[in-house]
């Protein structure tokens, strides 16, 4: 990132000590979410089904309708239709994920560029975005800062986590402002290097009802600001197909921060 781009979203890099989850972080129940995509998986393929028929109707319909009720309420339809296609496509994104297509990345550009793109919605929203990263040594010797924050990742996975975790942060704070802190570092403890990525905002939290459905799909008793859909869900199925974690401390009136951490692994990994 040049440096006009710095004076716009700050990025600040240092080496410091690791501060361990709060203990009052919390995780998904990985085997109710294994059951849940189960069922996701089931469902979309029966809806999606009679949702082509409707859709492939429509396409037939449409170009030769000219009485403009009828084509209006086919458009309709039609743009209905395309709407739930696109839910279980989300819906088989967190029910059966394609496996990541591993390349070298850098995921320090990656967070930057994801963070650039959606910080104009962040400014509509009445935010402020703070970029920072870290290296973290645990252990004594001297470290190669070379290719310090790449890894084998799938990039576009891996850009849909940081999307949507901005986007969740942006939902819970757009009736307030404040700032959005994303902060990566990379963690260095004898053999088993991680990457750490972490986003925080300061709108409405998630009380303890909220904790258990929070990776839920469709979950709609989230408090008031944070969205409704696939977001963490998919997050979570693509962190744990990188053989990662997540992790989320919140209080319900905030502030909430959700932790990603993955292992710094070779290009065969499977």
């Amino acid at each position: 990132m040049n440096d006009e781009d710095q004076s716009t979203l700050p990025i600040d890099s240092a080496t410091s000590s690791h501060a361990s989850l709060p203990e009052n972080s919390w995780s998904p129940d990985a085997s109710r979410l294994e059951a849940l995509a189960e069922f996701a998986a089931g469902a979309g393929h029966e809806i999606n089904n009679p949702l082509a028929t409707i859709l492939g109707r429509v396409q037939l319909l449409l170009p030769g309708e000219s009485h403009p009720d009828r084509r209006k309420h086919l458009e309709t339809i039609m743009s209905q239709t395309l709407r739930i296609r696109d839910m279980i496509g989300d819906l088989m994104l967190f029910a059966r994920p394609p496996a990541p297509q591993r390349a070298m990345v850098d995921l320090k550009q990656l967070v930057e560029a994801v963070c650039l793109k959606q910080k104009p919605e962040i400014q509509i929203a009445g935010c402020e975005l703070e970029f920072t990263s870290e290296l973290v040594e645990t252990t004594t010797g001297s470290h190669n800062k070379s290719g310090e924050f790449q890894a084998y990742f799938d990039r576009h996975q891996l850009s849909i986590v940081v999307a949507e975790l901005l986007r969740n942060a942006r939902q819970a704070m757009k009736e307030n402002g404040g700032i959005v802190r994303v902060h990566l570092s990379r963690i260095t403890d004898g053999d088993l290097p991680q990457l750490q990525l972490i986003v925080t905002d300061t709108g409405r939290g998630f009380s303890a009802l909220d904790q258990r459905h929070a990776f839920d799909p469709f979950y709609s008793g989230r408090q008031a600001g944070r969205g409704i859909g696939f977001g963490l869900c998919k997050v979570w199925q693509i962190v744990r197909q990188h053989h990662g974690t997540i992790a989320i401390d919140s209080q319900p009136e905030g502030p909430t921060s959700i932790t990603i951490t993955i292992p710094v692994e070779g290009p065969t990994k499977p």
